[in-house]
């Protein structure tokens, strides 16, 4: 095996759930400071790649490496001071305060008696400043909206200090308000130079986001590479397994493109009763 230069490196991977193959022999390379968005269509085995990158579930064959290191050989501890994961649904077991929740990002960093000091509060404190949520300090996790809940899970991942996050379906559940302001948040990490993966149901916000898009199928990758090149109308059908349509605009100088399933209208008229 050759000198492994990317942040994340996928190789010959394959998973299965008992008899049932998810994907096999997939390879994705993944460089510092990308964003890569998954793609596909529920029960493709998205969120099961995240889990296996993140070191939570092992692969059947193949490798995953993460700044070279194989994740087999790397402990729970060590994985969450690299990477941090932001899912798709979260819920307290206990009314914590925004800002306890936020600097639980630390634990990776202490001993196992340790308690979180008053650098680590202060840390979690300006990173909810930073974020425009400060307000949410002290109110409880689990009396605020879907949308602040998931702007405090990225605080407490952004907590970690790590360098790398996955995010599993970071949009699910939530309204078209607060979609925007999630991915705008991810967007600014992005440019802040943060490897990102990005799972999502939303083909659109690959254009919005995404330095490179990976288009899953049933069993494996349908293509990869830049989302001007590989989200075409060909490969987003092949991929959901329906007819998509490509539309593209202009708003003042910049191209915005944008996709929908095309929808076969009825022939017929049906009487309702009315």
């Amino acid at each position: 095996m050759g000198i492994i230069t990317a942040k994340i490196s996928i190789r010959s991977a394959s998973f299965s759930y008992g008899k049932k193959e998810v994907w096999r022999d997939i390879n994705l390379e993944i460089d510092k400071g990308e964003t890569i968005c998954l793609l596909g269509p529920n029960g493709c085995g998205k969120t099961t790649l995240l889990n296996c990158i993140h070191g939570d579930t092992p692969l059947n064959s193949g490798e995953i490496y993460i700044d070279g290191q194989n994740v087999k050989s790397m402990g729970v501890t060590e994985l969450a001071r690299l990477m941090g994961y932001v899912f798709q649904e979260h819920s307290a077991p206990f009314p914590f305060t925004s800002l306890e929740v936020v600097r639980m990002g630390r634990s990776p960093h202490l001993g196992l008696f340790q308690v979180p000091s008053r650098q680590d509060t202060e840390r979690a404190r300006n990173i909810l400043e930073e974020m425009g949520i400060g307000h949410l300090a002290n109110k409880r996790y689990t009396n605020i909206s879907g949308g602040e809940r998931q702007l405090v899970l990225i605080a407490r991942t952004l907590c970690q200090g790590t360098e790398m996050i996955l995010f599993d379906e970071p949009t699910s559940h939530l309204d078209f308000k607060n979609q925007a302001i999630v991915l705008q948040t991810i967007n600014k990490l992005s440019n802040k130079g943060l490897t990102i993966i990005m799972t999502s149901h939303f083909p659109n916000h690959a254009w919005l986001l995404s330095s490179r898009v990976a288009m899953m199928g049933y069993k494996g990758f349908v293509d990869i590479g830049p989302a001007e090149k590989v989200m075409t109308e060909e490969n987003l059908s092949e991929t959901y397994g329906l007819k998509v349509k490509v539309y593209q605009g202009m708003d003042e100088s910049n191209t915005i493109k944008f996709c929908t399933p095309e929808l076969i209208m009825p022939t017929e008229k049906y009487d309702t009763g009315a």
